[in-house]
């Protein structure tokens, strides 16, 4: 009996092992198509990475869910993927502005008397100053005209800075700055101090900004509320512009493959691949070609059933010289289309084109927990099922984070990547899986036997009185 439940255990044990999951818990890194180690300070918990090119051509599940990233304890680390939105750049320049003095003849009180100045607005819209009347008396400055020149339509006025005038270095004055698009109309848009101050060591203090509201106008007025008129030696204008910072995109170019159908190209990518906008590539000069772009959708669910073309875009790409220069079709933007198979339906005959992908990546956020960290990707459905991690919400990530915020965050640095065992084949790991209950059920089956065997022995052996004589002789 012992021998016998020996054998039966020897029997059911192939059976047990095929049963049990290829990875309990954490599947190791070394099992995915791709790694890359990821390099970070140490001085931050939570780090960000602009996903690579290679992520989403070692992908195999859409939306990235054969993404892992792990430390060197084999752990599975929380991660959240986001498509970062637009940034503004601000970007600041400073020229110079054209002074035009009004003055007056001499008198005690300056400000008493009314400026004597003529001015001319020519067509471009600067100023230009005209005197004819000749002074007898030495003219004394009232205020100062600034034309700031033109600028973009993008920019606005910043500040200004001023340079002390050159006939009294050490210098104070309270300044009243009108503003005016016409020099009719004038508006109050600062009241602000100006010091250039000399110590006796030597040193030199000096506030020679003055920083002014938005608004409208290329032409200032500087009057004195305190201190005695001078000429500025310079005013410069700080103008600040602000523009969208360019988005970051990734580019694949596919290669055709003949189709089922004349005329039909395909096109294998990755699912991960989320294209915005596809663009075609034409092998020839001076060709014209109206195509439609889609992917293949079965008539019914059978895998014998036919196939159609469900077009996702209809368009005409082109590549021609004018005057001697290449000129051609370009991106075409779609809502997001992701696909393992694209197909481009052309008029038969013609040459097959390739097929551009373009689209923005995903940032992906991690928490830094641990160290030697690896991102793994490409791994089969079935395997997926046995993986612990993947992506989570932001607040699990970054609490209480914004986007701001993540802008800001520590950028981890890739290494060289290191390619992993061939990703089984659907079909492969559903065979190998389909398989294990058959092994099982046959294992268990034959143990069923060899019991039922084992139970007619003994029967017969009781139900014999010779042998049972024998026995008790014994």
């Amino acid at each position: 009996m012992r021998g016998f439940a020996g054998l039966v255990a020897l029997l059911l044990w192939p059976a047990l092992t095929c049963a049990q999951p290829q990875a309990e818990r954490n599947h190791p890194a070394d099992h995915f198509a791709l790694q890359l180690p990821l390099q970070v300070s140490g001085a931050n918990g939570v780090v960000q990475l602009t996903l690579p090119l290679a992520v989403y051509q070692a992908s195999r599940q859409p939306g990235l869910a054969d993404l892992r990233i792990y430390n060197d304890a084999g752990q599975a680390l929380p991660y959240h993927l986001d498509l970062p939105g637009a940034r503004s750049e601000q970007s600041a320049s400073e020229r110079s502005a054209t002074l035009f003095p009004s003055l007056q003849a001499g008198a005690e009180d300056p400000r008493q008397a009314a400026p004597v100045v003529d001015l001319q607005v020519r067509a471009d819209g600067s100023l230009h100053w005209r005197s004819d009347a000749p002074r007898s008396a030495p003219d004394r400055l009232v205020e100062l005209i600034v034309d700031l020149g033109s600028s973009g339509a993008d920019e606005r006025l910043d500040s200004l800075r001023f340079e002390a005038p050159a006939d009294a270095p050490t210098y104070r004055a309270l300044l009243q700055i009108e503003r005016s698009d016409d020099l009719r109309w004038w508006e109050t848009v600062a009241v602000e101090q100006l010091d250039w101050l000399d110590a006796a060591d030597g040193s030199r203090l000096q506030n020679d900004r003055i920083d002014l509201p938005s608004g409208q106008g290329r032409y200032l007025r500087l009057r004195w509320r305190d201190g005695q008129p001078r000429l500025f030696a310079a005013i410069h204008g700080r103008w600040v512009s602000t523009a969208l910072a360019p988005v970051s995109r990734l580019q694949l170019q596919l290669d055709a493959q003949p189709g089922p159908q004349p005329g039909d190209s395909l096109y294998r990518s990755s699912p991960a691949i989320s294209a915005t906008a596809i663009g075609l590539v034409l092998p020839e000069q001076n060709l014209v070609l109206p195509v439609r772009i889609g992917e293949y959708a079965r008539r019914g669910a059978r895998p014998a059933d036919p196939v159609r073309l469900q077009v996702w875009l209809q368009t005409t790409a082109w590549r021609l010289l004018r005057d001697g220069q290449e000129r051609q079709s370009g991106l075409v933007q779609i809502s997001p289309r992701a696909s393992e198979q694209w197909v481009v339906r052309t008029a038969p005959g013609l040459p097959a084109p390739a097929l551009l992908l373009q689209w923005q990546p995903q940032r992906l956020i991690f928490t830094a927990r641990g160290q030697g960290f690896r991102l793994a990707v490409g791994a089969s459905r079935e395997m997926l099922r046995d993986l612990p991690g993947g992506p989570v919400p932001l607040s699990q990530v970054a609490p209480g984070g914004s986007t701001g915020d993540l802008d800001g965050l520590e950028q981890a640095q890739l290494g060289h990547p290191v390619s992993g065992p061939p990703v089984p084949s659907p079909a492969a790991v559903s065979a190998e899986t389909d398989r294990r209950p058959w092994v099982l059920w046959a294992v268990l089956g034959l143990g069923v036997l060899l019991l039922a065997g084992l139970s007619w022995r003994l029967y017969r052996q009781l139900g014999d009185p010779a042998a049972t004589e024998v026995r008790g002789d014994h």
